[in-house]
């Protein structure tokens, strides 16, 4: 990733906009940040980029000095669970309160259990009231943590601490209660990460606790070109004529569809070294760069889902929606239903509030749907789909100007 986007990751994790009266009327409010991203995209590991940006790059007053990380799932086995889940309450107000109990339970396990493995937890039938376990998670900190300690507590799958479909809004009052928990306690930032959001926290309010998209800084493709070297090009690409550029242009596009598609993990896999190895063949063993470019360009194709389904909220899903919609309005409600939910960056690094950011679905996703009241959507994305799969050159698939078209005598193609 690039360093401005893991600085302007480390800058909203910071962020608590106390003084920000734009944004919070309440300074009691508190934030359960989020970073939603596809499988295999990275969330994970730059939570962990993130905090040693902040520790180490920064160190300042805001900066973290400490990092948590509980997961519900994966991690190669040592995780967090409930033991017999059938003891969560009927009762949303009561499985908010378990779901309290169960964020101090983890906790402590995470600071004075070192071992790995499963760290399982009995659900409390009978949890003490919010208020008392906020106070209690609070001392539990206080005994292990210097007086100016700044904790990133982060917590990986969120949506599996606890998932019942025959009980959805109980399992979702529980998770809310446990991430509430920990973000009220002072000095405590909360990063949730999975593949969708914790939509189980409003997104706004004028007190309490409320969701905060961050965005996972994206791949930089130039960086991963030169930390492999079977992918750099063996001439200088700053030297290209105008054809040259185009299908070094045409390139890049696919080969970080590719790695998109792949995800991070593709990228230290076998069949991507021998990726690598194909690519570095096809780019010297042509007489020109054309004829070198055009191979890999064609090496480089991929191909996705053709198979589209109708999505009402494509072109909105494209373009990117706020997550900042009043709970249980039909806006919010559309938000909380993404699929492969993405949150990018869409202001500057001087603002930190949720204007900046912006919810879509992925890549892959985008172009496996299809919006029927636009048939721009379908065009695009067909076209799309033949730069990534079909002419080694984006010229010959982009549509052209009608031939009366003024603005075609400034079309850089027209060899009239």
């Amino acid at each position: 990733a690039k360093d401005e986007d893991v600085d302007y990751m480390v800058k909203l994790l910071e962020y608590n906009d106390d003084d920000d009266d734009d944004v919070v009327d309440d300074p009691a409010r508190a934030f359960v940040k989020y970073a939603a991203a596809p499988t295999s995209s990275g969330k994970t590991a730059s939570a962990l980029v993130g905090f040693l940006a902040s520790a180490e790059k920064y160190k300042e007053e805001t900066s973290f000095t400490h990092y948590l990380y509980l997961a519900f799932a994966n991690n190669n086995g040592t995780v967090f669970k409930l033991r017999k889940m059938s003891r969560l309450s009927q009762d949303v107000d009561v499985a908010e309160k378990q779901g309290a109990a169960f964020a101090l339970e983890c906790l402590r396990k995470r600071l004075l259990d070192t071992t790995s493995g499963e760290k399982e937890t009995d659900l409390d039938v009978d949890p003490p009231l919010m208020s008392e376990t906020r106070d209690a998670l609070k001392k539990l900190l206080d005994d292990h943590f210097p007086e100016d300690a700044r904790i990133l507590v982060h917590l990986d799958e969120h949506r599996d601490m606890c998932w019942l479909k025959s009980m959805l809004d109980q399992s979702a009052a529980f998770r809310q209660g446990f991430m509430e928990t920990i973000a009220d306690v002072e000095r405590v930032t909360v990063l949730a990460t999975y593949t969708a959001m914790p939509g189980e926290i409003p997104s706004t309010s004028s007190s309490g606790t409320c969701r905060y998209p961050v965005p996972v800084p994206p791949l930089d493709l130039d960086q991963v070109i030169a930390e492999f070297e079977e992918l750099r090009w063996p001439t200088n690409v700053t030297e290209f004529n105008r054809e040259e550029k185009r299908l070094w242009a045409t390139l890049k596009f696919r080969l970080a569809a590719k790695l998109t598609k792949a995800g991070l993990l593709g990228l230290h896999l076998r069949r991507f070294v021998g990726f690598r190895k194909k690519f570095k063949e096809a780019a010297t063993g042509a007489k020109t760069n054309v004829e070198a470019l055009k191979a890999c360009v064609g090496l480089c194709a991929v191909a996705f889902d053709s198979s589209t389904m109708d999505d009402p909220n494509a072109v909105k899903l494209l373009l990117g929606v706020s997550d900042k919609y009043r709970k249980d309005s039909k806006e919010d409600e559309l938000v909380r239903q993404i699929g492969d939910v993405v949150v990018v960056r869409t202001g500057s690094s001087n603002q930190l509030d949720q204007s900046t950011t912006r919810l879509t679905s992925s890549f892959v996703r985008l172009l496996s749907i299809n919006d029927k009241n636009y048939s721009v959507y379908s065009d695009g994305r067909d076209q799309l789909d033949t730069v990534l799969t079909g002419a080694t050159d984006y010229r010959y698939v982009l549509p052209k100007f009608r031939y009366d078209d003024p603005r075609r005598e400034n079309d850089p193609d027209n060899d009239d």
